[in-house]
């Protein structure tokens, strides 16, 4: 049984445990505003479409702990399963890009390149 102190209370509120989504929140925003996107100069090449697949590269990187902590949190307060935050809450950007928008980058450069490289009549 855990008894109710005023003096437990004030050092809840002066020293708060700190909240893993707040904290998960801040780095990514911190990430985030340090990052400098791929800049497409002239006719995009081969390390354009790369340049642009590691801008999706870092951002599910960025945000998927935050997506992670989100399912963490709601584990610890709601009673979600480690399943369920592993299934749902897990790399959850980076399986909706990787694979998918990376290949459409890829293959929109390769498609370029292609017909730079076709014979005109």
């Amino acid at each position: 049984m855990v008894l109710y102190t005023p003096a437990a209370d004030i050092e809840g509120r002066i020293n708060p445990r700190p909240h893993a989504v707040k904290e998960a929140k801040a780095a990514v925003i911190a990430r985030l505003s340090a990052w400098t996107p791929a800049t497409v100069v002239g006719e995009p090449d081969a390390n354009d479409g790369q340049a642009l697949n590691d801008d999706l590269q870092f951002i599910w990187s960025a945000v998927d702990p935050l997506v992670r902590a989100v399912g963490e949190y709601a584990q610890q307060t709601l009673g979600l399963s480690r399943a369920t935050v592993e299934r749902f809450f897990t790399d959850r950007v980076r399986g909706a890009l990787e694979g998918e928008a990376t290949y459409e980058i890829t293959a929109a450069i390769n498609d370029r390149l292609a017909r730079a490289a076709a014979p005109r009549p």
